[in-house]
């Protein structure tokens, strides 16, 4: 199971952008979904918001295992582009922005006022994404590739899930799953998780 494949990327949150242990479980979230597998002491408990660990312990302690049942999700069809973050190539390198000298933000003065203004040539994030190097890409994973509507919607469990996140948890082996309320808790062998699912447009 490769866990940093279910953290944010670039989330303002930099706890979600890495795996962390909560109660004798290492965990991995976006915000939308989470996985959980065994403690992995590599990573820290120290890390998270008390509000996180705390929403992180409920959803552990309120998965009933008795109710997994075998899933078979339908084929998940995505329309795929060429990632735009490295043309395609599944590699990208972040160095420091030097215009704002990694803070997102320019001073500017004159003889009248001071201005802070966000810093145009990294939009803001203080660092600068370029194609090519040894890291693999953070926007596609280094597939090369994203899918060329982020909101397309399938039904899982009778739950409407975002179609990428219905692809993700399609594509684990011995899925099982259950729906709870608006969301689906699945079971992957030893590993569990969560999706939340999306309300219906009014």
């Amino acid at each position: 199971m490769n866990i940093l494949g279910w953290t944010a990327r670039g989330d303002l949150r930099d706890y979600l952008n890495a795996p962390f242990n909560v109660d004798g479980y290492t965990v991995a979230t976006n915000g939308h979904y989470m996985m959980i597998v065994s403690l992995d002491n590599n990573y820290s408990e120290n890390q998270v918001p008390a509000s996180t660990y705390s929403n992180c312990m409920n959803f552990i302690n309120d998965i009933d295992h008795n109710l997994f049942k075998p899933v078979s999700i339908e084929h998940v069809d995505i329309e795929m582009c060429k990632c735009p973050l490295c043309s395609g190539t599944g590699k990208a390198s972040s160095r420091e922005c030097e215009e704002c000298d990694g803070h997102g933000e320019v001073d500017l003065e004159n003889d009248h006022n001071e201005y802070c203004v966000e810093c145009k040539s990294c939009d803001g994030d203080g660092v600068v994404q370029e194609v090519g190097g040894e890291d693999e890409c953070p926007n596609c994973d280094g597939r090369k590739e994203v899918p060329a509507t982020r909101y397309n919607f399938q039904n899982v469990c009778g739950i409407r899930l975002q179609v990428e996140y219905a692809k993700k948890i399609s594509e684990l082996p011995d899925l099982e799953a259950y729906p709870d309320g608006d969301k689906i808790y699945f079971k992957s062998g030893e590993n569990f998780g969560i999706v939340m699912g999306c309300r219906e447009d009014k």
